[in-house]
């Protein structure tokens, strides 16, 4: 089995690291043509990493509380979609990770975190990207059995969250008169 999981998103190919924490890979194909030899195309691959510094996670107190009140199994499962999103940040890819929660106000820099793991547990943490590109844990719930009335009864509360997270951020930048 191959070390690295693949996902095409926007027109590039990226590789994840399976497991383990590591950076992402972009494979680049680039058409080159041998010196005296007009006729003949060569491509060349590089595999570069495009993301390898961890951007610690940020939780609300109320989603720390939600998550040490889960069985252990399932919170074994959203700490491993964490633990990639920690690692990736916005580099983070579907299905563990959607990005851009078009109800927010604070769109694009709302996403989700998606853990299904059957029919009566489809777990959803709302994630914002602050400017210092760290992701900040809003809120979080199983929206079984409710759907995408889940999203209408919380993006606007982790909006709220999100607001007075960015304004301690800007009062911690200010200096002192």
């Amino acid at each position: 089995m191959s070390p690295f999981r693949f996902r095409s998103q926007r027109g590039r190919c990226l590789f994840l690291p399976c497991g383990t924490p590591g950076p992402i890979y972009a494979l680049t194909a680039t058409e080159i043509q041998p010196p005296g030899n007009p006729n003949t195309y060569l491509t060349q691959y590089s595999f570069d990493p495009i993301l390898s510094e961890v951007m610690p996670l940020l939780r609300h107190p109320e989603v720390a509380k939600w998550l040490t009140s889960l069985d252990d199994t399932t919170r074994a499962e959203l700490d491993e979609a964490l633990a990639y999103l920690e690692q990736h940040g916005r580099a983070a890819a579907m299905p563990d990770v959607r990005h851009r929660i078009q109800t927010s106000r604070h769109f694009p820099d709302m996403s989700e975190v998606r853990v299904d793991i059957d029919q009566s547990h489809i777990y959803r943490v709302l994630v914002g990207f602050g400017p210092d590109e760290r992701p900040a844990l809003l809120l979080a719930g199983n929206k079984a059995g409710v759907g995408n009335a889940w999203y209408q009864a919380n993006v606007q509360i982790a909006d709220e969250r999100f607001d007075v997270y960015l304004t301690a951020l800007e009062k911690s930048k200010e200096k002192p008169k």
